[in-house]
């Protein structure tokens, strides 16, 4: 249902909008794109109906507006001469609430409910371009911004321990993702573009598995039923998304904490590095549930279930982390 002529060109005009946000001479013409991709992304939440998916669309339809709202008086207050002092807090704060950062996320949790894992993954990447983009053409307050990806971290690892449904796990190892994301926003816009295009590749093999066995739930994964060479290298991309060395998922962390000491902020950096512990957890609770206990128990008949090729192609690029720490 995904793939029909109406989502295909849904999809493309959030592409768009991002083409858009990425060559606008100007906030108006940000702001425009922000609306396309706004308008076009709630047809994509109402794919299924249901009751989830029409209370997931109109609380992402209020919450956008509120930001764009936030966005465009912004704009027009840099116009004004203490346009520089008020705006600019202002214009962050929208791009705040769009991206999903702590303390602005209270909308993620009931949003996610409603979508499809496919949508789900949009939200969680392709969404998040838009704001960023426009983070990094404006001249913002660093001590600012690396507050909020300190918060982001915090709440994403702490308030996700007390999670077991898979969806909403993913929401708050979303948000720890989005600190460290406006961390490396902070120190320049290649390191930030690096660690989003290698979590967004990390995350799409675990989407790719959750929908196809439709796990809702920490306690559906005992079930999952993976042969065994699958099961470890499901098991190894959960270390890498975690951050574990020597993954391919540890190297931007490493990279973004280079950056970090080298602009002498210790506290960021220890902060970043405790919540990492914590959000490998989340994966760690996954994998041991899904992989480990599943041996444990004993079915009259067993069927395993392969994954397509595909998958197991994004899963090992996993493994790349080993020779590339040697370069490193």
């Amino acid at each position: 249902m995904f793939l029909s002529p109406a989502s295909l060109l849904f999809t493309s005009s959030i592409f768009l909008s991002i083409i858009l946000v990425a060559s606008s001479p100007s906030l108006m013409i940000s702001w425009i794109g922000l609306e396309l991709n706004t308008l076009t992304f709630i047809p994509l939440i109402l794919i299924t109906t249901g009751q989830q998916e029409s209370k997931a669309a109109v609380t992402y339809f209020l919450t956008q507006t509120l930001a764009s709202v936030l966005f465009l008086e912004g704009s027009l207050l840099l116009l004004s001469p203490l346009g520089p002092y008020i705006a600019t807090p202002i214009i962050l704060g929208a791009l705040f609430i769009k991206m999903g950062a702590a303390p602005f996320h209270m909308w993620l949790p009931q949003v996610v409910e409603g979508m499809t894992w496919s949508t789900l993954f949009l939200l969680f990447t392709v969404q998040k371009v838009n704001p960023f983009l426009i983070l990094s053409s404006l001249s913002f307050n660093h001590n600012l911004v690396v507050s909020i990806a300190l918060i982001s971290a915090v709440i994403g690892s702490i308030a996700g321990l007390a999670q077991s449904q898979t969806r909403l796990l993913l929401v708050f190892s979303s948000i720890n993702h989005v600190g460290w994301m406006l961390v490396s926003m902070t120190l320049s816009f290649s390191l930030f573009l690096y660690y989003f295009l290698l979590y967004a590749i990390l995350l799409m093999p675990l989407f790719m598995i959750l929908k196809k066995f439709q796990v809702l739930h920490l306690n559906q994964t005992v079930n999952l039923g993976l042969s065994s060479s699958n099961q470890l290298i499901v098991f190894l991309t959960l270390l890498s998304l975690g951050g574990l060395p020597p993954f391919l998922g540890f190297l931007p962390k490493w990279m973004v904490l280079q950056g970090l000491m080298e602009a002498h902020l210790f506290f960021a950096s220890a902060v970043l590095v405790f919540m990492s512990l914590l959000t490998l957890f989340y994966y760690l609770r996954l994998g041991i549930s899904a992989f480990t206990l599943s041996k444990s128990l004993s079915y009259p008949t067993v069927t395993y279930t392969y994954m397509s090729s595909s998958a197991i192609f994004l899963i090992g690029i996993s493994l790349l982390g080993f020779p590339l720490s040697m370069l490193l």
